[in-house]
């Protein structure tokens, strides 16, 4: 099932404004009021030797291979700021500033 350009938008423009987007922050996850917890951060670009790394500071025998699990479209291919308009792009970018910021990605 493919969506059009609009049906997208329009997803977007509703988890936006129905506040379902923040759904997607990371950071309150991995922290307490005031407090940072360690943390190892597994970046998809580099996730194979992100996850060997982590999985050798807990000094495991054998390595065990990470699956490719979710398989179809890759969002690599597309860009932001063709499907998403300047309005959506900035509620994105104030929305999750903290985290483009904290794991040294560029805002949209």
């Amino acid at each position: 099932m493919k969506a059009t350009l609009d049906e997208i938008r329009d997803h977007m423009d509703e988890a936006l404004e129905s506040g379902r987007a923040a759904r997607l922050l990371n950071i309150p996850r991995y922290t307490l009021p005031g407090i940072a917890l360690r943390t190892h951060m597994l970046r998809y670009e580099t996730i194979t030797s992100d996850f060997d790394n982590f999985v050798r500071t807990l000094n495991v025998g054998k390595i065990p291979s990470l699956p490719h699990a979710k398989k179809g479209l890759m969002a690599n291919s597309l860009n932001p700021k063709e499907i998403f308009t300047d309005k959506q792009l900035g509620v994105i970018n104030a929305l999750f500033k903290e985290e483009f910021l904290a794991y040294d990605y560029q805002m949209l």
